[in-house]
């Protein structure tokens, strides 16, 4: 049976959120400052309430801090940025076990609510083949737009874009093992979804993977069948 394991970037392969620290290194911490000044509204119905008013209060900070960027120019930054994310910014013991899982010959994926333009690269960076996450709309003369290209890759959608991409390699969901690993609600979906799934939230910085999965949706036998990498 084929493996993947599914990795959350954001306070899973990473200390914290990413896309403020992308964003200040796009833009500066003035332009940001401005941006989220002027979004206060969305961004404290976001903390409040998630789920959509999340989705609105993203869309509504790339409109400001993405609309007209170069894709071209955007992307070459997202390259620079993740390989600086994951020297300064990645848990070791998380990254290790996406190495034990590739070792293994399980074929990773990242799977991100953070925009693919630098969560490919990424991706690419911790030999992961598939990125799942969001995707931000092109205009037809290469620059992005500020808006957001199909849904917010949270919550559902994460578990949703894993379903499509298996079914887009003509494979069935029964047919494959699936891993995931996730931090925080917005997860929640993607670890019910895995045939095993492990909760990292409550690892600090010196935390050890357990090989008894915490928190977690597993299918019954799987610590006999599957255990965890070493």
């Amino acid at each position: 049976m084929r493996t993947i394991a599914a990795f959350d970037l954001d306070g899973t392969l990473t200390h914290g959120d990413s896309l403020w620290r992308f964003l200040i290194r796009l833009r500066g911490p003035k332009a940001v400052l401005r941006a989220a000044m002027a979004t206060s509204t969305e961004l404290l119905q976001s903390a409040l309430f998630g789920g959509e008013a999340a989705d609105r209060a993203k869309e509504a900070i790339f409109a400001r801090l993405l609309a007209g960027q170069a894709l071209e120019e955007v992307a070459a930054l997202g390259a620079v940025f993740a390989s600086e994310l994951l020297e300064k910014r990645s848990r070791p013991e998380i990254v290790a076990q996406a190495a034990r899982h590739r070792a293994a010959g399980h074929q990773l994926a990242v799977v991100s609510a953070s925009p693919e333009v630098y969560v490919s690269h990424v991706a690419k960076l911790l030999g992961a083949s598939i990125t799942l996450a969001t995707r931000l709309e092109v205009n037809t003369s290469g620059l992005l737009t500020g808006h957001i290209l199909g849904r917010n890759c949270r919550g559902p959608e994460k578990a949703a874009r894993m379903l499509e991409w298996i079914n887009s390699q003509g494979e069935a969901r029964e047919d494959l093992w699936v891993w995931a690993y996730g931090n925080s609600a917005g997860d929640s979906e993607l670890l019910a979804m895995a045939d095993c799934a492990v909760n990292v939230g409550r690892l600090g910085s010196c935390g050890k993977l357990a090989r008894r999965v915490p928190d977690a949706h597993v299918r019954p036998g799987v610590l006999r069948s599957k255990p965890l990498p070493q």
